[in-house]
């Protein structure tokens, strides 16, 4: 859904250090490069100019609601061995948390990046849980609904675009906020 991943995106950004925290949703929202990313339609018609329908579109919300469903069937899909997978070993690596004390934050970071390929995923893992018991705390920010309403209604003709491309090449069962 554009306006959540816009949103998400606005967070990231800011835990992150790369936009300044004063800088609302909105002000971010309307910078033109930030906006165009959620233009689905625009990738979705370059991609099938290139590959035709042999493209596969999964949404973020199935993913998440539906992981192992949604695993299988890419595997299906790709003509590969399904795996086993087992939901309750899943893990969201990119919890919504911000950041207690800036300055540690700019320091871990870079050591961050620097081992990230270095360390196996699971030490990474580990290692994330304890940096942000130690310095993260719950999000505090929200998407106000004020916000949230203006930017579905900009998305409206993109979302329209989007879901045309999508039944054109055979899917049926889109989620609600294309409609």
């Amino acid at each position: 859904e554009p306006v959540a991943r816009l949103f998400s995106s606005y967070k990231h950004k800011t835990r992150f250090n790369n936009i300044s925290v004063n800088e609302t949703f909105l002000e971010f929202s309307k910078k033109n490069n930030n906006f165009k990313k959620q233009l689905y339609h625009d990738y979705l018609s370059g991609w099938i100019d290139i590959f035709g329908d042999r493209i596969k579109v999964l949404f973020f919300e199935d993913i998440i609601h539906k992981p192992v469903e949604i695993s299988l069937e890419v595997f299906s899909w790709l003509g590969i061995e399904r795996i086993r997978i087992n939901e309750d070993e899943l893990v969201n690596t990119n919890k919504n948390m911000s950041i207690r004390s800036k300055s540690i934050h700019n320091i871990a970071l870079p050591i961050f990046e620097f081992t990230r390929s270095l360390l196996p995923f699971e030490l990474r893992t580990m290692i994330r849980k304890v940096y942000f018991k130690f310095n993260g705390k719950p999000n505090e920010w929200y998407l106000k609904d004020r916000d949230a309403e203006y930017l579905r209604k900009l998305f409206v003709g993109a979302n329209q675009k989007t879901r045309d491309i999508l039944t054109s090449i055979g899917y049926k069962d889109l989620p609600k906020w294309l409609d």
